[in-house]
């Protein structure tokens, strides 16, 4: 645990030093394998990097509703899920996190990370590394969507706008390449994530985007509240 503690302490004074930069962080992280074996002690290696790439908290969703699903019933939704969710863990991690590391801490983080990359279709990316890839762009994507104009949140499509339509649709943020499509197979049919495209090219998009002014902290605001 004291190994764990320090890890975790260096690794955040770091995401502090570079202005919280978190795919830095990550970066460094996956370069911790090759001196500190003990790093795979843990359930799995990729829930220390989500500590510093999606922060943690120890209650963001009320007790009552923690197996509550996150809501990808439309592009509305999915955007809103994705926008507030990555916004409410960074502030947790802000906050809470940060100055006070603890193993709950980094256990708590497993569920609320794995609730963020449910809003994204990672189905072409190689089962090895999805979740590492998953969190990278679920960064990527937040940071992208802070510098960029959205919608009104009135006039992104909700659920009821494709009530008469059948087999594959998609909304895309207007003037981007950024969309939400709905899955037309498998257990997930219907539900509306960032496409495979999307999580493919948000290293571009973040790229693209890097040296624009952060225009919010969270793009869009929470309606589930």
């Amino acid at each position: 645990m004291r190994g764990f503690d320090t890890r975790a302490a260096a690794l955040t004074s770091c995401a502090e030093k570079h202005k919280a930069d978190y795919v830095t962080v990550y970066c460094m992280i996956l370069r911790m394998r090759h001196f500190s074996p003990s790093i795979y002690r843990f359930p799995c290696r990729h829930r220390l990097i989500a500590i510093l790439l999606l922060g943690a908290g120890h209650a963001i969703a009320s007790p009552a509703h923690v197996l509550e699903p996150v809501d990808t019933s439309s592009p509305r939704a999915t955007l809103t899920s994705f926008a507030f969710k990555m916004k409410d863990i960074w502030r947790l991690f802000r906050d809470e996190y940060r100055d006070s590391p603890d193993y709950a801490g980094y256990m708590d983080i497993e569920s609320r990370a794995e609730r963020i990359l449910r809003t994204l279709d990672p189905s072409e990316v190689a089962p090895s590394v999805r979740v590492e890839v998953g969190h990278q762009a679920a960064v990527l994507l937040w940071k992208t969507l802070a510098r960029i104009e959205l919608p009104a949140l009135e006039v992104i499509p909700d659920a009821s706008a494709f009530d008469d339509t059948d087999g594959p649709v998609k909304w895309t943020i207007p003037h981007t390449d950024i969309a939400i499509a709905r899955l037309t197979e498998g257990t997930r049919k219907g539900e509306f994530l960032f496409s495979p495209g999307t999580v493919e090219r948000v290293q571009e998009f973040h790229e693209r985007t890097r040296e624009l002014p952060c225009l919010r902290v969270v793009p869009i605001e929470d309606t589930a509240r």
